[in-house]
Parts: structure tokens; C-alpha cells; sequence
């Protein structure tokens, strides 16, 4: 008899040696986890619980997350080309935290970390994806998103730390706390929310690409305290791409006829062809430099410019770098003599 497994099983590595626990969800009708929705998962998890999502054609509702948990799918975009199932897996949540009362402790999902995942907001509300009940809350911190894909306007209304991710419309940060966003792609604009407030948490920002147009106007609204570098800016209506509004903006590239601050190792380079090997491309190809691009080794330290540069560079699809169990195979019956022989088919990706 022969299954396909469908969930990521990577219970025994994401567990460790740790207490901590790890559920798997897949809710299509066929699905072979422990649970059928996120929120069943959640109400069993505690605080450093892992939650595993199948790649589903049904959204997952998770609504608010109180709680600090690690939460992984299987990437996004052409996941089909590395296993069975082809699809993505959307999740609409919201982190927030609460002061707690007499009747209930705490809540605070600050350290949480998301992996993999195809990520909107509450439907029918204006709630960030992290933010606080009420100002008296605490603040969240430390809340990680890696290689994971908003297809829709998404805001954060709180500090976080998003790395090797893909925009697809609006993100819009608030900087109530420290944020960082690195080697990430932003198809449509990026903008800073309170931009001229010099109270505003430290924001940085580095090894991105930056887009605008199609009526969207500027690529980039800074803001006071916000410091970009290594990061190429491109407008698709020819639209000046970036507006500065007291942000930082350094070891830069602008791809158009907009200018950076030239003493500040910026450059403007007229079209897409001198940056890019092959234009827009596949999303596995977008965005790579051609040979001779001026954008190789022009950033901080002689780094490259863009979502490959650094040390932490983009992987396209955003798939985690944790084993994959993509087949079992085992016998329909056994003798209590011959044993149970099996054979799992598994592949490894990179982090």
C-alpha cells in the first residue's frame, strides 16, 4: 500500500530535546494531520508550541494569537515543483497581546516566529497583523516572519523582524518598536506610517527591492528614524520612486531618473536591463543581477545590492529549510514474523 504524505513532518527535528510540541493541520477533506483547522491546533498549544500547516486550496482561519508559537507551511508560489501537494497555505491572523484581568492572566505572543506561510489580515477588519488590544497592553517584540508571502495590503502595527519575504501589495509600517525588514521583495510600495513623528522606533531596512506603479505613485514613503541600505527602488510608471520624509538612505540604488543622495554611495542607473539577468522573469529568476550589473558589489562593505545580497539571502518559493516527507510506502499486511518494512522518500532544503 502506498501513501502520500502530505503534511510536513518534521516533528522529530523541530521538536529537539525540548518539551515543547508540534501539531500538524490540514484542512481539506482528505487531509492526514491531527487536526482539520488552526484553531483547534491553537486551543491545544502552550507558549514555544509548533504549528505545521498543509498546503491547502482552503484558506486556514486563525484569527487572534495570544500566544508565542512557532507557526510553518510549506512556502509559496510554485511549491508543487518540490512535492506532492502544489498549494500554498493562507492563513489570516492577527498577533496581539493583553494586559490580562482578574479573570485571565496575561497574553503576550512576543518571540513568536512564522515560516512558510502565505499570510493576510483579519478578513472584515482593520486589525494589523501585530499589534495590541488597547494601549495599555504590552508590547510585543520579537516576532519573526521568514520567507513567508502577503498577497494582500498588510500592516504592522508593532515592531517585528521580516526577512526573505514577497509583498505582493501595500506593507505598511506603524514602528511602535524596534523593526527590521530585510532582503525582502515589495511589489507595490512601502510606507511608513507616522513618517514625520521623531518619537517613531528605530526602523531598518536592508537588502530589499522596491516597487511602484501601476497608479500606486511613490515605491517608498520614509519616515524619522528609518534607515535603509543595499536596497534598489524601481517605478513602473516612471513616477519619482522614493520619498525620503527624513529617512536615511544609503549604499541605494534608483532605477528611473529619481536621484539618492550622491555622497552617500547611492546611484541612479536608467532601466531594469542593466540591473536584472532577465527582466521581471519567473518568480524564481526575478531579481537576480546580470553579470557586470552596477549593483554588484555596490553596497555597504562591497556587498551586493538587492534581495540576494548579504548573509541572509532571498530563496525563491520561501520553502523552510526543514525535511519534507513527500512519500511512505509500506505493506498492506504484515506477519508477525516478517515485521513491518517500510520505505519513506524525504527531501532536504537549504535554510
Amino acid at each position: 500500500m502506498k501513501y502520500t504524505i502530505t503534511t510536513l513532518l518534521a516533528l522529530v527535528s523541530l521538536v529537539g530535546t525540548s518539551q515543547a510540541e508540534t501539531f500538524t493541520v490540514d484542512n481539506r477533506t482528505d487531509g492526514i494531520a491531527q487536526f482539520s483547522t488552526f484553531r483547534d491546533a491553537y486551543d491545544q498549544a502552550v507558549d514555544g508550541d509548533t504549528i505545521v500547516l498543509t498546503g491547502s486550496p482552503i484558506r486556514y482561519i486563525g484569527g487572534i494569537v495570544l500566544k508565542r508559537l512557532n507557526i510553518i507551511g510549506p512556502g509559496y508560489f510554485e511549491v508543487g515543483n518540490f512535492g506532492s501537494n502544489p498549494y500554498e497555505a493562507e492563513l489570516e491572523l492577527s498577533f496581539r497581546s493583553a494586559a490580562g484581568g482578574a479573570t485571565f492572566p496575561p497574553r503576550d505572543p512576543s518571540g513568536s516566529s512564522v515560516r512558510g506561510l502565505v499570510l493576510s489580515e483579519r478578513v472584515g477588519s482593520n486589525d494589523e497583523i501585530v499589534d495590541d488590544y488597547v494601549s495599555s497592553s504590552p508590547p510585543i517584540t520579537g516576532i519573526t516572519f521568514d520567507k513567508c508571502r502577503f498577497p494582500s495590503v498588510v500592516r504592522f502595527g508593532q515592531g517585528a523582524q521580516v526577512t526573505r519575504s514577497y509583498f505582493d501589495n501595500f506593507g505598511i509600517f506603524e514602528r511602535r518598536g524596534q523593526t527590521l525588514v530585510s532582503n525582502c521583495v515589495f511589489r507595490r510600495r512601502l510606507t511608513i506610517q507616522g513618517a514625520t513623528e521623531p518619537d517613531r522606533s528605530l526602523m531598518n531596512i536592508d537588502y530589499c527591492v522596491i516597487e511602484g506603479g501601476l497608479l500606486d505613485s511613490n515605491a517608498f514613503v520614509g519616515g524619522e528614524n528609518v534607515h535603509v541600505t543595499n536596497t534598489i527602488f524601481y517605478d513602473r510608471d516612471g513616477i519619482d520612486p522614493v520619498i525620503e520624509n527624513g529617512a536615511t538612505i544609503t549604499n541605494s540604488m534608483v532605477i528611473g531618473t529619481d536621484t539618492l543622495p550622491a555622497e552617500s554611495g547611492n546611484q541612479t542607473v536608467g532601466s531594469l536591463s542593466e540591473v536584472f539577468a532577465t527582466g521581471y522573469g519567473s518568480e524564481a529568476s526575478r531579481y537576480v543581477l546580470k553579470s557586470g550589473s552596477p549593483a554588484v558589489g555596490a553596497g555597504l562593505n562591497g556587498t551586493d545590492l538587492g534581495i540576494y545580497g548579504g548573509s541572509n539571502p532571498y530563496v525563491p518559493f520561501g520553502i523552510p529549510g526543514i525535511p519534507r516527507m513527500q512519500e511512505l510506502t509500506a505493506p498492506s499486511t504484515v506477519t508477525r514474523g516478517s515485521g513491518l518494512w517500510f520505505r519513506v522518500r524525504a527531501k532536504a532544503f537549504a535554510e
